[in-house]
């Protein structure tokens, strides 16, 4: 794999603009120092990363391991930035390495997980190794003292956890990065509640003995516009439960194939559905995807009533579609 070295100037408040949350959006504006100026920032372009991409959202999910390759080459200028800023505690999910800053520059590392306790707990713990080679029956184990009889492995999930083996970044696995990232900090923090995960939230409090914080469902406000009237009395001619509902989050950006075999899926299923999904690879807008069959009212963005929910089991996808 070849790098690149570009001189970019980092901006945080373009990444922030895009959360959702209101009380987060409160947080970070009373955070004074994203008002300072800032050093030019040396961001390394890695080999098949396209140009500007900041987060997960940038990217489909294939090019995440390359995204996580450059942010592990921008260590040195982050910790020379922690050493202006002087904070007491950093958030972070993959870098591996800000807690090894914060004991060398005197912060509290916090590991923050938007994926659900029961994920965690299942496949991302010390007693659960996750390495190259493991059998199916090895891939359907339960780690010991694990707290479920029911949320427990699959046999068409056995793919996607073997991805946890492969190379995530420089030189360590996915699984090693994120239970790395647990065990060295000084403490954990997860997108969600006892009150949904409480068995969970204890096992891995057990596993990696720190604190677990909970930051809630941390779910964006109500909109404050009403649903078009048109798409009111739409949703309105079907039975409570009838219409599907489909949701992939904004991380997940389908190749134009997929977007349509999902589509006519849907299609040939004889239900009534709305997708609110992202533009798929290779294509500005949602209207230019749509197989030339299913034109006829769609429409990008839409509210919805309560109904059946389909989505890529993504954890703050269910969070939404249950808001």
């Amino acid at each position: 794999m070849s790098f690149e070295a570009h001189d970019f100037r980092t901006d945080l408040r373009k990444t922030t603009s895009r959360i959702k949350s209101q009380c987060l959006k409160k947080l970070l504006a009373s955070a004074s120092w994203l008002e300072r100026p800032w050093p030019h920032f040396l961001l390394f372009q890695v080999e098949g990363l396209p140009p500007g991409a900041e987060t997960c959202s940038d990217v489909p999910y294939p090019l995440h391991d390359q995204l996580c390759t450059t942010l592990d080459l921008t260590r040195d200028q982050v910790k020379a930035i922690l050493a202006v800023i002087k904070p007491n505690f950093v958030l972070f999910d993959v870098a591996y390495w800000i807690p090894a800053l914060g004991r060398e520059l005197g912060f509290k590392s916090v590991m923050y997980a938007t994926v659900c306790a029961a994920g965690h707990s299942l496949r991302l713990v010390p007693a659960m190794k996750i390495v190259k080679g493991m059998s199916f029956e090895e891939m359907m184990q339960t780690p010991p003292g694990y707290p479920s009889s029911t949320v427990v492995p699959r046999p068409d999930e056995v793919a996607q956890a073997r991805s946890l083996a492969e190379e995530f970044g420089s030189g360590l696995s996915k699984y090693d990065r994120l239970v790395t990232s647990k065990e060295e900090s000084d403490a954990i923090a997860l997108r969600t509640c006892r009150e949904f995960e409480g068995p969970f939230i204890d096992y891995m409090a057990q596993q990696f003995g720190k604190p677990v914080l909970l930051a809630g469902p941390v779910l964006p406000e109500d909109p404050l516009s009403q649903l078009e009237e048109k798409w009111h009395k739409w949703l309105s001619k079907f039975e409570a439960g009838s219409v599907v509902f489909c949701a992939f989050g904004s991380q997940i950006k389908l190749k134009k194939n997929q977007f349509q075999e999902l589509l006519l899926a849907f299609e040939l299923s004889g239900l009534p559905f709305l997708v609110a999904l992202a533009p798929p690879e290779g294509c500005s807008t949602i209207e230019e995807a749509i197989p030339e069959g299913l034109r006829r009212g769609f429409k990008q963005k839409v509210g919805f009533m309560g109904i059946g929910f389909h989505s890529h089991r993504y954890w703050d996808t269910h969070l939404l579609g249950a808001l």
